[in-house]
């Protein structure tokens, strides 16, 4: 990433890559705007508009350079906006936030109307950018984040709130040697001053609107209640945990990697009543730092590890089976115990858990449970019972690691849930070097001691794609101790290069070359979609396991998500050809990637079955839980979906996916309600334009906004670049544009959704967002078409 495209990142726009027409700018470099502002550069491409590096020839001074989309049609009430959020924003002057200079209004070189927004130029990288290299040890952290409480406190004191504090919000400037923290993005900050009589006063980006990015939000913000300081401190604490750890607190709320010392004053920030919040974001900054220098002189201190996990799995509303009655044969792999002292040793524990769990799904008969479901009940003090009826489940394995010197003492015990009996145990005392073969042995013994037989070729497949090189599984092991975890950037960097070490390591390891090419593919669908390199080296890399090995399930399951995508053309037939191969192989396998093909393409009942047999496997995973929801959503159950995600415990509103619900139900003021205040002025445009926010003013009467976001993406704007989840925003889009009366734009839009992945004949007909369209005759030929092939597919999948 260049300079000038980490400066985009930080003014929260969208990059631009090389050979997307989304680079294609209205202006060219060399540009001279208003006599005074020489383009030099683009340097990215957001929602209203380009951004470049450009140069004040009166001032003589390099500036950021921010343009407003469809000047043309921008209305006097739109401009009004945009020049009170540039006065609030120019408030604020402080080293460490982003100044902004002014607002532009005139003529561009061709003639046709120019408005921007000029503002300081930052070169440098994101922090978000330098956190993917890595954490930073405390001392470092610590300079880094008293400057970004210095620039929140300076926001703050003119009655500003940030609203969108996050890594990719704070640019990291070299200034004489040393790192500067600059707070930027103004483009959702809004002014909570007193007004009087009248309460308090709320202008900025949008009035009430639950704005910014949903893994930073404070409880409030998401809820779309007051915003405060006291949020941005919510956002900052956030922040801190994760430039220490590498990550953000768990669902439940454990600091992972925290500090001891920080642990009890991160909690505070992170309250979920505002007013138990620290004031000042200052006040938050020094605390830790005064209880660091308190923790390095107590002599007695302990070295900082990992905290444990909450104990306990998400209950979910079903009542568990007796486990009288529960069966022998499902079974669950609980986490190994580390026995060694030393928190750099729970990874082995963790991915030998892991590994073990992985070879028990190749034997027929066994049902195993998702490691997801498992992973809560480390280091509980729960009974074997307790454990047992949660997860649904007759067996447990449970076990321990301790690793002394060159020598590593393995215990694993089968337990029958019903008696407390154990029904095997044994003890495994090895050289580190000499650990290769206990996942099998185990994996053998297990299936014996439950009465099972392993054929022949189930028990080939127990040795397949193993590796003879000890430093090669170490890797193997701290890889899929990642990739088993979290989806999300850093982690899924960390696996790929454990796994890229345990091939290079051992080019015959076909279960590495697997689990690199899954991720390899994962991380190019889903975090650099712009980037086609990614899922390139995941063919190769699935490819190659198996040539080396072609019993693997793991590489057909990757290449099925990789056919079904717009890297395989979106082939249906080809993604359901792969995965009935990894079904053949590891029968318990595909259930959760056959429901997303499924239910995007309407095969409504499928979906279901498979994502109740997902459920079985792994009752703890609110991965499978939502995407239960998503069935009934995706499929135009939306009544159904609400009651779903109520029944077990799940909001889909991160993503927005229950708003969506909300809106087909007959429910936009309410959703307006959560979104927004009472505003006389009206909301303010966010940027990016929000599809989803111009369909619900559509809804609710405010057409004139709805019209000017449904124009701008006329125009081509297309903030989801080349990403899988593009069909969904092209649905909503199609529903705009139905609602605005415009049936051929919305036929366009539905089209594009159906080729892009969602060719979901039930949902299009049940929407009654697209009621206004059903007589077009271009809807009606365009829906017979998509009929005939769902008609095909059902009677192919009954």
């Amino acid at each position: 990433m260049t300079d000038g495209e980490r400066q985009t990142e930080g003014l929260d726009d969208t990059l631009p890559r090389s050979g997307s027409t989304e680079s294609q700018a209205t202006l060219r470099e060399g540009d001279l705007l208003l006599e005074r502002f020489k383009l030099v550069r683009l340097v990215g491409r957001g929602g209203m508009g380009e951004v470049y590096e450009a140069r004040d020839l009166r001032l003589h001074a390099t500036v950021a350079l921010k343009t407003v989309r469809s000047s043309s049609t921008a209305t006097s009430e739109l401009l009004d906006r945009l020049r009170r959020e540039v006065q609030l924003a120019r408030a604020v002057t402080h080293p460490n936030v982003c100044r902004v200079f002014d607002l532009h209004e005139g003529s561009g070189p061709d003639g046709t109307p120019v408005v921007f927004v000029t503002m300081e130029y930052l070169d440098g990288q994101t922090l978000a950018d330098r956190l993917e290299h890595g954490p930073l040890p405390p001392k470092q952290a610590i300079p880094l984040l008293e400057q970004m409480a210095e620039g929140l406190a300076a926001i703050h004191a003119k009655g500003l709130v940030h609203r969108d504090f996050k890594p990719g919000n704070v640019m990291l400037v070299s200034d004489e040697g040393k790192l500067r923290a600059v707070v930027t993005d103004f483009g959702i900050a809004r002014a909570a001053r007193d007004s009087g009589a009248h309460g308090t006063a709320w202008i900025g980006t949008e009035e009430g609107a639950v704005i910014g990015s949903p893994a930073y939000m404070s409880p409030e913000q998401r809820q779309g209640s007051e915003v405060t300081a006291r949020s941005d401190i919510h956002a900052l604490a956030l922040v801190a945990c994760e430039v220490v750890s590498g990550k953000l607190p768990s669902e439940s709320g454990t600091l992972a990697g925290v500090p001891r010392s920080w642990t009890s004053v991160l909690r505070r920030a992170l309250d979920g009543d505002p007013e138990r919040r620290p004031a000042d974001p200052r006040e938050l900054v020094a605390t830790l730092e005064g209880g660091r220098r308190r923790r390095r002189l107590l002599e007695a201190a302990v070295a900082v590890g990992l905290l444990l996990a909450v104990a306990g799995a998400v209950v979910l509303s079903r009542r568990a089976a007796p486990s009288a009655g529960l069966d022998r044969r499902a079974i669950a792999i609980l986490p190994l115990a580390n026995l060694s002292g030393t928190p750099e040793d729970d990874y082995f524990g963790d991915g030998l858990a892991e590994d073990i769990n992985t070879q028990l799904t190749k034997v027929r008969g066994l049902h195993v449970i998702g490691r997801g479901s498992t992973r809560p009940f480390k280091e509980t003090n729960r009974t074997v019972k307790e454990i047992a009826a949660e997860l649904g489940v007759g067996t447990l394995l449970e076990g321990s690691v301790r690793r002394a010197g060159g020598r590593m003492r393995i215990t694993a015990q089968l337990i029958d849930a019903r008696t407390n009996q154990q029904l095997w145990a044994e003890t495994y005392d090895r050289d580190v070097r000499d650990v290769l073969d206990v996942q099998t042995d185990v994996a053998s013994k297990v299936a014996s001691a439950l009465a099972l037989r392993l054929s022949d070729a189930e028990g080939a497949r127990l040795r397949r794609g193993v590796t003879s090189n000890p430093e090669a599984y170490d890797a193997y092991l701290h890889g899929i101790g990642k990739a088993d975890q979290i989806f999300n950037n850093r982690m899924m960097r960390a696996a790929m290069k454990d796994f890229e070490r345990a091939v290079a390591l051992d080019p015959g390891y076909a279960q590495a070359h697997a689990q690199l090419g899954m991720e390899y593919i994962l991380y190019g669908l889903f975090m650099r979609a712009r980037d086609p390199s990614w899922v390139e080296k995941g063919r190769v890399e699935v490819t190659r396991a198996l040539e080396l090995e072609p019993e693997l399930a793991v590489p057909h399951v990757a290449l099925a998500q990789l056919v079904f995508s717009r890297h395989g053309g979106w082939s249906f037939d080809g993604a359901m050809q792969e995965l009935a191969r990894a079904q053949e192989l590891e029968p318990d396998s595909t259930h959760l990637v056959r429901a997303a093909i499924f239910f995007h393409v309407g095969l409504e009942a499928q979906s279901i079955r498979e994502l109740e047999a997902a459920l079985k496997l792994n009752p703890g995973s609110k991965q499978v839980r939502l995407s239960m929801v998503y069935a009934y959503t995706y499929n135009g159950r939306w009544s159904d979906a609400l009651a779903k995600a109520q029944e077990l415990g799940v909001g889909t509103d991160e993503d927005g996916t229950q708003l969506g619900d909300l809106l087909r139900v007959g429910k936009a003021q309410e959703v307006l309600k959560l979104l927004s205040e009472v505003d006389p002025q009206g909301p303010f445009l966010p940027d990016p334009p929000d599809s989803g926010m111009a369909l619900v003013w559509s809804l609710t009467g405010n057409t004139d906004a709805a019209r000017f976001v449904a124009r701008i993406y006329e125009d081509g704007y297309a903030p989801w670049g080349p990403g899988e989840g593009a069909h969904h925003d092209m649905h909503d889009l199609a529903c705009l544009e139905a609602q605005l009366g415009h049936p051929e734009q919305a036929v366009a839009w539905l089209k594009n959704a159906a080729a892009s992945g969602y060719p979901n004949y039930l949902a299009f007909s049940r929407d009654p967002l697209l009621d206004p369209i059903r007589s077009d005759p271009g809807f009606i030929q365009f829906m017979a078409e998509l009929r005939t092939v769902w008609e095909k597919r059902m009677a192919a999948y009954p």
